[in-house]
This record gives C-alpha cells, structure tokens and sequence, in this order.
C-alpha cells in the first residue's frame, strides 16, 4: 500500500513539473508587446508585437505645390482619387452634380462626368475600388442631416473617349447611431462628415468633429442599401478631418486643418490590426497654416505619394504633393523588404536581400552616395547633406523617396 502511494506521488510530481515546464516555455515565447517602430521616441528593440503606443517627436514639413491654380470652376475642391492617369475631383454643397478630370500642371477641366439622378446635396469626399468610384453626399455642418449616403458608380460606364458624359449612380444610405440630436446649430457639434476610404469591401468614414477637435471612425458596407452605423474608435487629431486615402499596404491617410489656430497636417496611420487604428502607429505631419496651403479638403495616392487639394480661401484652389512614404516604416512585400528612414540626421537603410547594389541621388540626379555589397542594415551620417529629397534604389529596381532636413 505505502509503495502504490509512493508511485502516485511521484507521477504526480511529474506531471505538476510538466505542467509547469510547459507554462514557462509558453511564457518564454510569449509575444513582447511594445512600439516596434524605430523612429519612434520609446522604440522597444525587444518588443515582438506592436500595441499601438508610438509616440513620435513633433513633424513639420512644407509641400510641393504641383499645380498653383486649378480651374475657375474647382474652386470648392472636396474630393480626390488618381484613375486613369487623371486626378478627378468634386465641388461641395450648392454645385451641380458633376465628377472632374482635371490636368495636373494646367489645373484645366478635361472631362466632366454629369450624375443625373441624384443631386449634389454636400459632395465631400471621394474614393474608389477596382470596379467603382465612391462619392460621400454626407456632408454635416449643421449637424442635422438625416440623408447621409455615399453613391457609387461603375467604372466600366465611364466614356474613356468622351470629355462629357452622363452617368447614373447607386446610393448606399446610412445613420450614425450615436447621433440623438439634430439641432446642435452649425460649427458646433462632433457629427459632420467629410472624409472617406474604401478598404477590404468597406467604407471607412472619418467624422469631422468641430466641438472637440476629434474624429470617430465608422465602417459602412459598400452594398447598397441602409445601414445604422456605431462608431469603431475615437482619434485623437487634434483638427477638423477633411479627407482620407488608403494606401495598398493598407496604411491610411487623413487630411484636415485646425479651425482654432489655422494648422494644417496629415494625420497617418499604419501597421493596425482588424481595422482598428488605435492598435497600430498614428502619426501626424505639421503642414503649415492655411496661410500658405489652403483649406486642405482632400487627398489621395498616385503610387506611394500623396496628393492634396484644397478649396480656395487666401490662396487658390491648388493640387500639392506630399512624400509620406518616409515616416511610415512599412516593408515592401517583395523580396528585397526594403525600409529607409532619417532620425536625428542620420539615414537607416535596411534589407533582408543578399548583396545588392545600392545607390542615392539628390533631387538634381547627383549621386550623393553607393555601395556596390550593401546588405542587411547601413547608418548613414548625413548632417552635412544638403536639404532636400533624395532617391534610393537598389540593385533590383526598387526605389524610395526620403527628405533629408
């Protein structure tokens, strides 16, 4: 009987050590959350898994304008996408119903695109898919709309060789059901809308919140019909958001401005998971005031560089150019993962390539600097580099755009 106890102590012994071997080695390989971004100011060379809790030194940056005047009748500018090798564009409210393709150095009208059954109640953002391009009637000042929608027409009923044509869209209606009241007075509620991107099959909507500076995200269906709308998270912008894009890596960039102090930014968010921003990185570029860039009213991408237009206040209606691709520390997904950031005057280049050739030129085509074996990561001291942008490209074709300040 004692050597039966002894034998059921000692598998018992054994099993609790089991047990306990396994739960350390589960915490062994457990994921390190932390900031994952080494441009960040509490960057974590140990976590694994990213939580969200960037935080990023303050960014200023001053865009290239591309074209300094668009035409006479884009001077309400609210909307943007790049299609066809065209930038289009909308008007806001009181404007009739029309889609423009405008030349991105003229900023002259090529094509109109009249939407004949609907109106253009307060045109604000513009987006698109493979198939359709998305318009967001949703616009709010008052804060009292109850027929918010984002219309969508098919791509394939656009005349490619016509400079007008007339086309029907579909509506896709919704509520925001955190909305009660509807009589808040204008400028003076957080339930205005004015920014939008389509991403995965889904509309993300951006609020533009005058009260408290703030902007709340919402995901629509992109099917038509009704839907009642609960807000996903709250965004910390500290401005009115006036427009957004998305990138094909899924980053997301918000335009808009602070109507308080006349600050203008882009606000940019990358490396989130199940599409809620707040678990990825977030953060913003100082554009200016509004002096010198307008009202931003809109963005959107051509390739990995962002475009902005804005409405004509003190200056005019403009198309301008910003190089987000620097800030964002996203790899590419092909097989060079090639990464490249400046902090603290100093240029970070990464690859998980082999030997490759690497070379950088200065916005002349000069080449500043090359390195026939590069690979893994280099640091590059440039405090004495002229300020300015600068082309890197490896050996494979690859190229990225950095600013050097």
């Amino acid at each position: 009987m004692n050597q039966d106890k002894t034998k059921l102590f000692k598998m018992k012994h054994k099993f609790l050590f089991l047990i306990i071997s396994l739960l350390t080695l589960k915490l062994s390989n457990a994921q390190v959350k932390g900031c994952t971004d080494k441009q960040a100011n509490n960057y974590n060379s140990s976590a694994t898994e990213n939580d969200g809790s960037c935080t990023y030194n303050k960014t200023n940056y001053t865009t290239k304008i591309i074209c300094s005047k668009l035409s006479d009748t884009l001077i309400e500018s609210s909307g943007l996408i790049y299609y066809n090798n065209l930038f289009w564009t909308i008007n806001d409210s009181d404007n009739p119903p029309v889609l423009y393709a405008f030349d991105s150095l003229k900023g002259h009208i090529v094509k109109q695109v009249f939407i004949k059954n609907r109106n253009n109640n307060d045109w604000e953002d513009l987006s698109q898919d493979e198939n359709y391009i998305y318009i967001g009637d949703f616009g709010n000042n008052n804060g009292s709309r109850k027929d918010l929608q984002v219309l969508k027409i098919k791509k394939s009923e656009l005349k490619t060789n016509s400079v007008q044509d007339t086309i029907e869209a579909e509506s896709i209606r919704f509520a925001l059901s955190d909305q009660t009241d509807f009589n808040p007075g204008s400028q003076n509620h957080n339930y205005d809308l004015e920014a939008m991107c389509v991403l995965n099959d889904s509309i993300h909507l951006f609020s533009k919140n005058w009260a408290d500076k703030k902007s709340r995200h919402y995901i629509c269906s992109t099917d038509t019909g009704y839907y009642s709308l609960s807000p996903i998270e709250t965004l910390e912008t500290n401005g009115l958001v006036t427009g957004a894009c998305v990138s094909s890596n899924g980053s997301i960039t918000l335009c808009g401005y602070n109507n308080s102090n006349g600050a203008s930014f882009l606000y940019l968010m990358w490396d989130y998971k199940n599409n809620q921003y707040l678990s990825g990185n977030r953060r913003r570029i100082d554009l200016g005031t509004v002096i010198s860039t307008g009202q931003n009213e809109a963005v959107c991408l051509k390739g990995n560089t962002v475009y902005m237009s804005n409405e004509k206040q003190i200056p005019n209606a403009q198309l301008q150019r910003i190089e987000t691709q620097q800030w964002l520390s996203i790899k590419t997904n092909d097989k060079s993962n090639f990464v490249s950031y400046c902090k603290d005057h100093v240029l970070y280049i990464e690859t998980t390539m082999g030997e490759v050739t690497l070379k950088i030129t200065d916005s002349t085509g000069k080449m500043v600097y090359s390195n026939l074996n590069f690979k893994g990561e280099i640091k590059l001291d440039v405090s004495q580099w002229a300020s300015g942008i600068y082309t890197l490209e490896l050996g494979n074709g690859n190229t990225q755009k950095i600013i050097i300040e």
